[in-house]
């Protein structure tokens, strides 16, 4: 019946959603990681994703530990914003040495 061909794709889904959204959030922690380094700051980021539009991961919050310049942030906070859709509402910087 078509009831359990959906609830099937939408188990198939659910399979495919956790894994998806733990390699995006690595890859976007890495970009921002990486553009820090560009910029001269060394920082970790770590970005936490939701289920957005088909359910795809779309990131909700990037926090970046590290000493960053106020100059720092600003090119960080607009690379985020521009490049990897994370609006500056979601950014979140924590000022700390990294260990």
């Amino acid at each position: 019946s078509n009831s359990s061909a959906a609830s099937d794709v939408y188990k198939r889904q659910e399979k495919t959603y956790e894994p998806m959204k733990g390699i995006i959030e690595e890859e976007l922690s890495a970009y921002i990681v990486d553009k820090g380094e560009q910029l001269g700051a060394s920082c970790s980021a770590q970005v936490v994703c939701a289920p957005g539009e088909g359910e795809l991961p779309v990131p909700i919050r990037a926090t970046v530990t590290g000493q960053l310049t106020q100059g720092q942030k600003q090119d960080l906070s607009h690379y985020m914003e521009e490049e990897l859709d994370i609006p500056r509402e979601a950014q979140i910087y924590r000022n700390e040495e990294l260990p």
